[in-house]
Parts: C-alpha cells; structure tokens; sequence
C-alpha cells in the first residue's frame, strides 16, 4: 500500500506574542444548589480535551514517529518566507491517524488535509508541511505547529521553527565612528566594514558628506575581514579627514548609498577634535562637547555672560575678525587687554544672545559658532551655544 501522505499548511508570523487556540466545547456538570462547585480545568487537561481523536483502549494502535521535530532556516530578514516538510513514520502493528492542532501564533491558518481521514498504514509515511512569514524584526524566531495522532503514548507532536531574524545590513563601528585628534599636518584615518549576515553581494554606489575635507573610499571586504563576524559579504570602508579643520570638535555625518535593497542607505557619524593653542574655560562650558551653556532668560531681553578663552603661542593682541552663527543670534567679541598666566594669556570673551523670539537650542540642538581669529596658527575654532530664549 502506498504511503498517505499528509499535508498540513501552517503560516508562522513571528510578530505574535500570545498563542490563540481552538479547545473545542468543554462540557461543564450541571451544579446543584449547595452541592460544591467543581474544581478548576487546568489548561494541560483543556489541551488533553481538545484532542480530536477517541483512541480505543484495545489495539493494535499506530507508533507515530517524527523523523525530526525542529528545523533552523538560519538567518533570514523581516518579511522572508519559507516552509520545510517533516515526515510522521508509523512504526506500530496498527493503522495511525494524524490531524492538525493549533500553532503558537494568533494569525496563524490550519491548511487542507490531504487525503483527509485516511488511515496511515504500519510502515507509512505522513508528511507534515510548515510554511512562516517573518511579520516582525525580533532577532530570535521560535514558533511551533502541534500535530495529535492515534498514539496512545505519542497522542501530540508538536514541531518546532526556529532561527534568527536580522537586518539586511551591519556596520561596524556602528553608528559612531570615533577619530579621536585631529591630526594638523596630515589626514586622520579610520576605517571600518559595512556587511550583511543575509545578502550573498553588496556593493557601495557612492558615498556622501558635506564636509569637504571628508574623504571616503571602499573595497570589497576579504575573507578575513568577515571571518570574525561571519559575513557573508561586505566592504572595507575607509575614512581621511584632511587637515585644516576648525579648532574644536569635529563632528560630521557620512551617508553610504549602498546596492542592497533597492538603495538602502546606511549612515555613520564622525566624532573627533582638533586641538590648537587656544581652549575655553569657565562656569557652564564643557569641553569634552565644547558646549557652553548659557541658560535660561526671557527672550525678549537677550543675556550677556563672559567665556574665559586662553590663547598661547601668539605675542600680539587677539582679534575677534567674525562671527559666524547659525541664526545670527549670538555676538562674541573680545577685550584687547588680555591677562597674563603663566605662558597664556587670558581673554574674558563677551557672549550676547540678542533679544528676539523664543528659541530652544539645547541638549542635541546647541547652536553653532564659527570664531575667526587672527591668531597664525588658529585662524578659526569653533564652539556651540546652548541656551533658553523662553
């Protein structure tokens, strides 16, 4: 006799964090007046009812036996599809039947039987088909599809799915890419790998940044450059920031127009300072971010505070030459008697906010300055205003 086979179509969303199940009608005792209430069903003894089989005491009965009861796809993305067959062998002297029972997910759909009702002979063979869909982004995949025989001892088989989901892209550095000083007399490099987990190629189409003196070229990735993080392609990425920037931090955001996925676009923030004979110093400025931090006043009437700016290297009078702000908000100007301490000298920077409408530049919103000076050896620096016009 040829084998029956079953075909038992499950759809697994990975999205679904609750379980819906079809139990069946629970036939509850009438309870009469006084007598005690029964006790409780647990949902092992729900789960046992729910069983679409009466199974006789007597044999002979079927041996159901899962040649397999998982299966990995390994690493797929959001949106991916897939199915794999498990095979159900009857091992016993009796005939076996199999049907569908619930799967782990709420939107999950019980497919055809086919042949439906039919017995598996001993020595058959059931085929049993789950077919997912990745509905949701979380890294790890596990859901099952429950099958009940005519076992007495093996009366529910319960297949699992399993695997990781992932992103088509990864950089490493990921989204901060740390340049550390600034070199003054030749370019500052650092470089990284952009590389996919799913993807058998990816390319860079071209690379974006509005900072002039950013550079940024690519190569495909090696063996040994995917080794570590088991890649399955990718590109070497490499950065030069060309001297000549402003004295202060340097910040600057690259863009990778990548071939992956009809474009996708992978961005990266370059983080450094370049440091020079000058540096502030004083109450409310932070030099790690190069921050000063004016606070808060009425808008309507502006603030003026001071910002203490220690300058070496240079034996003339400093000269403020330009201000450059973003909303043309902030006026910074300088005494020309400085003071003396010890190689430095000491200007007490006037900072004015004018009056005008409320603003919030705080936080990650600081206002950018652009300070050119006449100093040979920092002709510009640059320092962000944090402040509250309310």
């Amino acid at each position: 006799m040829k084998p029956a086979h079953l075909l038992i179509t499950v759809v697994l969303a990975i999205a679904a964090l609750s379980v819906t199940a079809w139990l069946g009608k629970v036939i509850v005792p009438e309870v009469k007046s006084g007598a005690p209430a029964p006790s409780p069903v647990s949902a092992a003894e729900l789960d046992e009812l729910s069983t679409p089989f009466a199974i006789a005491a007597s044999g002979p009965h079927g041996k159901a036996v899962a040649t397999e009861t998982s299966f990995d796809f390994g690493t797929v993305e959001k949106g991916d599809t897939g199915s794999h067959t498990f095979l159900v062998k009857n091992e016993g002297p009796g005939a076996l039947q199999v049907k569908p029972g619930r799967t782990s997910c709420p939107q999950c759909t019980i497919g055809s039987v086919s042949p439906a009702n039919e017995d598996i002979p001993p020595g058959g063979t059931a085929e049993v088909e789950v077919k997912w869909k990745i509905s949701a982004g979380a890294s790890k995949f596990r859901q099952t599809a429950d099958v009940h025989t005519t076992d007495p001892s093996n009366q529910k088989l319960i297949f699992a799915i399993t695997g990781i989901v992932d992103t088509p892209l990864h950089l490493t550095p990921s989204d901060t890419w740390q340049m550390g000083d600034l070199a003054e007399n030749e370019p500052t490099l650092v470089e990284g790998v952009l590389y996919s987990l799913i993807l058998d190629d990816i390319d860079i189409a071209r690379a974006e940044c509005e900072n002039p003196l950013v550079t940024v070229t690519w190569e495909k990735a090696t063996a040994s450059d995917l080794a570590e993080k088991s890649g399955k392609s990718g590109a070497k990425v490499k950065v030069a920031v060309a001297p000549g920037s402003a004295i202060g931090p340097f910040r600057e955001t690259v863009k990778l127009h990548t071939t992956a996925r009809k474009g996708t676009v992978v961005e990266f923030t370059l983080i450094g300072k370049r440091s020079g004979p000058i540096e502030f110093k004083g109450r409310g400025f932070y030099p790690e971010k190069n921050v000063f931090n004016v606070g808060e006043f009425p808008a309507a009437e502006g603030k003026k505070t001071k910002l203490q700016m220690y300058v070496r290297n240079f034996d003339g009078d400093l000269d403020v030459q330009q201000v450059e702000s973003e909303n043309h908000r902030v006026k910074v100007s300088a005494p020309s008697a400085p003071r003396t301490f010890g190689k430095s000298k000491i200007y007490d920077l006037e900072v004015e906010i004018l009056p005008g409408p409320p603003v919030v530049r705080i936080e990650r919103n600081p206002e950018p300055i652009l300070l050119k000076l006449n100093h040979p050896m920092a002709s510009e620096i640059k320092l962000y205003v944090d402040y509250y016009a309310k």
